[in-house]
Formats: structure tokens, C-alpha cells, sequence
């Protein structure tokens, strides 16, 4: 009698187990769909700025810099970021950039920085299937673009990807 009792009660905790491994996976699936809606929210607002030319301290359409841009498409899923891209590259987790997902932030040093500090962010809006990624920023020259991570130019000044979520 006690071994069919502990038959039993081993039936019920693989049952259990197994149920509540079911519903934890499909939670975790609801998370990623909604933390998806959100990075795309991001880089939707982002591109709505494609074309707007660069200016510094501008806040929108009529002229945008690099960390303002970040600012308002993170504004979008109410998620408040720092202004200025030195103190935005201090947010999040930073991720190496095999590891970076569409929604990271990627930042930036020039030459001739003599302060040497981040002095650029953009965000990354694509990856595709050869990990080739993009992403988009306030150019000073060109504006709000969306650019290519591997050009050599980017690949010298690259710093850090950070992610936000």
C-alpha cells in the first residue's frame, strides 16, 4: 500500500512539474511579444525622423541631435533616458556585439575627442541573416539615417552596445 501511495504522489509532482513548466513557457512567450511590440515602437519612432536634419540641442523635426533622438523613440514605451549620449551609455547592460539585439544602443567615440568620452549613440534597427547590422543616428553632416556598423569608419569609433531592455 505505501509503494502505490508513492507511486502515486511521484505521478502527481511530474504532472505538476510538467503543467507548470507549460505555463511558464508560455508566459515567457507573452513577454517576448510584448517586449518585441516595444522595440519596434522604438525604431518606428526613430525612423519617423529619417531625412531630419542634424542640429545640435534639437528636439525634433525641424532638427534633432543623436541623444535626442534616442530620448523621444524610448519616450514611446515610457522608458526615460538620460539626455545627453555620455550619460545614456551609463544605462541598460552593456552586450557584447555578437550578443546585440534590434532596440540596443550603440555608441561612439570620434577622433579628436580630446576628452575622451562617448560622444555619439545610435540605435540599432536591423540585423540581418549574415549579422550584418544597422542602425540609426543624427548624423552632423547627413542627418537622421539609418547606417551600416560594418563600414570602417563606424567599426574605428565604435565603443559599446548597451542594452535598454
Amino acid at each position: 500500500m505505501k509503494l502505490n501511495y508513492q507511486i502515486k504522489l511521484l505521478y502527481i509532482i511530474i504532472i505538476a512539474s510538467f503543467i507548470s513548466s507549460c505555463a511558464l513557457f508560455r508566459h515567457g512567450n507573452k513577454a517576448n511579444i510584448k517586449s518585441n511590440e516595444r522595440v519596434n515602437l522604438v525604431i518606428k519612432t526613430a525612423l519617423s525622423y529619417k531625412g531630419t536634419k542634424y542640429k545640435l540641442g534639437g528636439i525634433d523635426k525641424s532638427g534633432i541631435d543623436c541623444s535626442a533622438l534616442v530620448k523621444i523613440s524610448f519616450e514611446k514605451i515610457d522608458v526615460s533616458l538620460p539626455r545627453r549620449s555620455i550619460e545614456q551609455s551609463k544605462c541598460g547592460k552593456e552586450v557584447s556585439l555578437q550578443k546585440c539585439k534590434v532596440g540596443d544602443l550603440v555608441f561612439f567615440r570620434f577622433d579628436g575627442n580630446t576628452k575622451n568620452e562617448i560622444d555619439h549613440v545610435g540605435i540599432i534597427s536591423n540585423i540581418d541573416d549574415i549579422n550584418a547590422i544597422k542602425f540609426i543616428h543624427a548624423s552632423t553632416k547627413l542627418g537622421v539615417l539609418e547606417d551600416d556598423l560594418s563600414k570602417p569608419h563606424n567599426k574605428k569609433v565604435f565603443v559599446k552596445c548597451m542594452r535598454i531592455f
